[in-house]
């Protein structure tokens, strides 16, 4: 099986980690991240997904960076993001990808909402 995780940040980055610990013969672990590709133009990544073809896609991309930050530029994260999974999903469908997970960055988004949450908000 191939599977091609998508992003550079924390969650990539581990899953990356535990692949290359795991060394499993059944499965290759490739990576993209935005300096090898351009997730948000669905014909340039279609065109990187097509060259891997990848059995599985794991989606960790999204633009994020400190709270403060996403609080102050929250529909502009939002409409990033959105756009970003939309090239990913549409690049995915047009190679024939059958199995997509998009980790979507929501959690430091909602406007007007208290933050930074607590384990004991939820």
């Amino acid at each position: 099986m191939k599977i091609l995780v998508l992003g550079n940040g924390l969650l990539g980055e581990a899953i990356c980690r535990v692949a290359a610990d795991e060394q499993r013969a059944d499965c290759t672990v490739m990576r993209l991240i935005r300096d090898d590709c351009d997730f948000t133009d669905s014909a340039t990544l279609e065109s990187c997904v097509r060259n891997l073809a990848p059995d599985v896609v794991l989606n960790c991309a999204a633009l994020s960076a400190s709270l403060a930050f996403n609080r102050a530029n929250d529909r502009t994260i939002g409409a990033v993001n959105r756009a970003l999974n939309e090239s990913i999903l549409d690049a995915c469908v047009a190679v024939g990808v059958t199995k997509l997970i998009s980790f979507l960055p929501t959690c430091a988004i909602f406007p007007g909402e208290r933050q930074p949450w607590t384990e004991k908000a939820f």
